[in-house]
């Protein structure tokens, strides 16, 4: 044996050892500190690969997925892994690497991938989930988030401003001589802009620029209306339509009425505040930073809050699980869903990042009686229930199998985006 081997041998064995402790030490610190979860997802599918396809994203056939046999859902009710790209081992607070919002327009699904500055466009999403190619519709833009078709223009929201941008010759790639800027928008803190379409004029939720505070800019914690005409050529970009609204990042029209999550303020304890579906109404002002829930005045940050002239949400969610995108069912002729579900709101909860027990990572289901109020007026007339409707990506141990994002129906297929395990999956009613 050579000289010294038997000390190198235990001097390597101490220093793995220590490794090892120290690897532990910072996983404990970053679940207690900041947030962060381990990511599990098994998974039985290896990506596919097809010529002349994108392989930053695989199709997968379309049949029930046993690698998420883990999802729990209604009876009758099937889940598939319908595109995924690959995930992640770490649960972030906040915004994670994977897919996040969606619009979706003749037959293809279109994907923001925030975090890599880019949109992607899945062909086949006919509501079976065969999907027959992925490209990358348009790439280095500053955090792309929501997205929504207005006739030939596919409204972008960044972090910095609102964009549009054409596909004229349908080749599932911007035409990047057509780019606009509609107008600009704040940037930092609650950093994702979530943009919705109605009656010729653009919606955008700007989050708030810290946890809780007077902002000095009024367009942040607050829905903008804006022009769908860039300022350049005559537009008059945006204004104010209602405030108080810390980060409604999911925003969605039922009818005239524009329905939007709300995330709560953090370090009010386990259980406050709750977090809020609100029917958001032009120059109504929804609380925050002084108010939060049932007109309920934060003290903690103002002794002197008053709350009478603040709107009460029309339906409140566990604190801290970060509501994400949100879909009303509209149950079409012919559909197999069960007609208990027609015109039930769906909202996509990321989870909590600090709370203790974790909670959220599901998607919910929100019933009003009566059906949805179509304003704040008839609210009273339409109290709503809370039920859970896919659960399981919270494992009971506390591991994170996947953080659904953004809900969209085609038919009767509910699409769900899941920006940690990077996957969107499909939901369904029988069948394959």
């Amino acid at each position: 044996m050579p000289v010294g081997s038997s000390n190198f041998s235990k001097t390597t064995k101490v220093l793995l050892i220590i490794l090892v402790l120290m690897f532990a030490v910072f996983l404990s610190a970053a679940y207690f500190v900041y947030g962060f979860r381990i990511s599990y997802a098994p998974s039985t599918n290896a990506p596919l690969t097809q010529e002349g396809m994108n392989t930053d994203a695989a199709a997968v056939p379309p049949v029930a997925d046993p690698a998420l046999s883990f999802v729990q859902l209604p009876a009758g009710f099937r889940i598939n892994t319908f595109l995924e790209f690959g995930g992640s081992f770490i649960s972030n607070p906040g915004p994670n690497s994977g897919a996040r919002m969606m619009a979706y327009k003749d037959g293809v699904l279109y994907i923001s991938l925030t975090k890599q500055g880019k949109v992607i466009a899945a062909k086949g999403a006919d509501g079976v989930g065969h999907v027959t190619s992925v490209t990358t519709f348009i790439a280095n833009q500053k955090n792309p988030h929501g997205l929504v078709w207005n006739g030939e223009w596919l409204y972008i929201a960044l972090e910095d401003k609102l964009i549009r941008v054409k596909d004229a010759d349908h080749n599932l790639q911007a035409d990047m001589d057509t780019l606009q800027t509609i107008a600009p928008l704040p940037s930092g803190g609650h950093f994702t802009r979530t943009v919705s379409i109605h009656d010729g004029r653009a919606y955008v939720s700007v989050g708030s620029s810290c946890n809780v505070c007077n902002e000095k800019d009024a367009e942040r914690a607050a829905v903008l209306e804006c022009d769908l005409e860039p300022t350049s050529s005559g537009g008059k970009g945006c204004a104010i339509f209602a405030k108080g609204l810390r980060n409604s990042v999911g925003i969605a029209w039922r009818g005239d009425a524009l329905y939007g999550t709300d995330n709560g303020r953090d370090l009010l304890g386990n259980n406050l505040p709750p977090e809020e579906v609100n029917i958001i109404e032009r120059g109504r002002d929804y609380g925050w930073p002084n108010c939060y829930g049932n007109k309920v005045p934060d003290k903690k940050f103002n002794a002197v809050a008053s709350c009478d002239k603040t709107i009460a949400p029309v339906a409140t969610m566990p604190a801290h699980i970060a509501p994400l995108g949100l879909r009303f069912f509209e149950r079409g002729a012919g559909s197999v869903w069960p007609k208990e579900y027609a015109n039930n709101l769906f909202v996509a909860s990321h989870g909590s990042w600090n709370r203790t027990p974790a909670d959220g990572y599901r998607i919910y289901r929100i019933i009003f009686e009566n059906g949805p109020p179509s304003t704040l007026a008839e609210a009273a007339a339409h109290p709503s229930k809370t039920e859970i409707f896919v659960d399981g990506f919270l494992s009971n141990a506390g591991l994170v199998r996947g953080r659904p994002v953004d809900i969209l129906f085609v038919g009767d297929s509910m699409f769900v985006s899941d920006d940690n395990q990077n996957k969107i999956y499909r939901i369904f009613f029988g069948g394959k």
